[in-house]
C-alpha cells in the first residue's frame, strides 16, 4: 500500500500544476491511517509534499486502503471514511476535484 499512495501522491502532485483550478489558494494536508499511510500536504501552486502543515486550510483524514478507492473517484469520498476539519466547503471542493489517474 505504501508504493500505491507514494504513486498517487506523485502523480495527484504532477497532476495539480497541469490542470491547476483558480480556486486553490491554500494549502491541505491529507492524513492516510493504516498500512502505507502517511500524511502528505498540497499546496497552492500545486505540488505536494509529505509532512505536515501547520499552516493548511483543511485538514482531510482517512483510511489508506479506500484512498485509492476515493483518489480515483471510483466511489464517492463520501462514502468512504474520510473526515474534515478545518473549512469544509473548501475541503469538500478539493476532495470533489481530485482524480488520480
Amino acid at each position: 500500500m505504501a508504493v500505491v499512495l507514494e504513486w498517487m501522491m506523485a502523480v495527484l502532485g504532477n497532476q495539480l500544476p497541469a490542470d491547476r483550478p483558480p480556486w486553490l489558494d491554500r494549502s491541505v494536508a491529507i492524513s492516510l491511517s493504516g498500512p502505507g499511510g502517511g500524511r502528505w500536504v498540497a499546496r497552492p501552486d500545486g505540488g505536494t509534499y509529505v509532512g505536515s502543515s501547520d499552516e493548511c486550510a483543511v485538514q482531510i483524514a482517512g483510511r489508506a486502503i479506500e484512498f485509492p478507492e476515493w483518489g480515483t473517484q471510483r466511489v464517492s469520498w463520501r462514502e468512504r471514511d474520510v473526515t474534515i476539519g478545518g473549512d469544509a466547503d473548501y475541503a469538500a471542493r478539493f476532495l470533489d476535484f481530485v482524480n488520480v489517474v
